[in-house]
């Protein structure tokens, strides 16, 4: 594994220019506050995927200090920790992505925004629920939605994607991963009988290069995948922060009539 390509592989820092500011408040709650939630859920992405990042990183270094012992079963066993936290870390962001997309295609309103319906809706996201919305809003007349669906399938789908899945489903379902040189793992009794081996549970063996590529793998193929989901949502003019002082006071007026009502 490459750890210094992995370093500068930046490409994902662009998401952080998503965070929805003043003007973009002001350009799209009236009608179409989904933007500014998809928006915020792309910032959102962008903290996991660095906290992912970050943990795949510190797999790599070649010196861990005071975080283990001088020895090398305590230094595979650090390296085996960043790798599991990286697992997991990179797995929230399959569901965040779904966020994304499940803010961008709820009913656009300036009281959903001010209420932060948005939030209270994330809890019914996800990957059958996302494509159930897409295909009835297409069927009712979203013909501008049918390349994000046939995206999603296809993100959802690819083999780099899936094997980060597996692993990460392997670890909610066991608690631990095996790697090869990091203890024994036990699949069969110690005596045979007439040259038969009796089998018995064990947990499946992973090499630290086989979960490095994994991850490595999907690693460069979300950031892809993402790039053109945001694409597809945001609208092209989206970083332009120019409004008027008499847009800005207006939509502020709306929104604290809508706060008042609210109390």
């Amino acid at each position: 594994m490459n750890y210094t390509e992995l370093a500068q592989d930046n490409d994902f820092q662009k998401w952080f220019q998503y965070q929805p500011l003043d003007a973009q408040v002001v350009k799209y709650a009236r009608d179409k506050s989904s933007i500014i939630a998809a928006g915020q859920k792309i910032m959102d992405v962008y903290n996991a995927f660095a906290n992912a990042k970050q943990s795949f990183r510190s797999a790599g270094y070649d010196n861990y200090g005071d975080l283990c012992g001088d020895n090398p079963i305590s230094k595979l066993y650090t390296k085996h920790h960043f790798l599991i936290n990286a697992i997991m870390e990179y797995n929230a962001c399959l569901d965040l992505c779904l966020q994304v997309i499940w803010a961008y295609i709820q009913p656009s309103s300036l009281e959903a925004l001010v209420q932060n319906q948005y939030r209270d809706t994330e809890k019914e996201c996800d990957s059958k629920t996302v494509h159930k919305t897409l295909k009835k809003l297409i069927k009712d007349g979203r013909e501008d939605l049918k390349p994000l669906k046939k995206l999603l399938g296809k993100f959802e789908n690819d083999s780099s994607i899936e094997n980060l899945r597996t692993l990460c489903n392997y670890l909610k379902h066991r608690g631990t991963i095996h790697f090869d040189g990091l203890g024994t793992n036990l699949d069969s009794m110690l005596l045979t009988i007439n040259g038969q081996v009796v089998r018995t549970l064990s947990r499946k063996s992973y090499t630290f290069k086989e979960v490095e590529d994994i991850l490595w793998n999907y690693h460069k193929d979300f950031q892809k995948y993402f790039n053109q989901i945001i694409d597809m949502i945001i609208p092209a003019d989206y970083m332009d922060n120019k409004v008027s002082l008499e847009d800005y006071i207006n939509i502020l007026l709306e929104m604290i009539r809508i706060q008042n009502k609210e109390s």
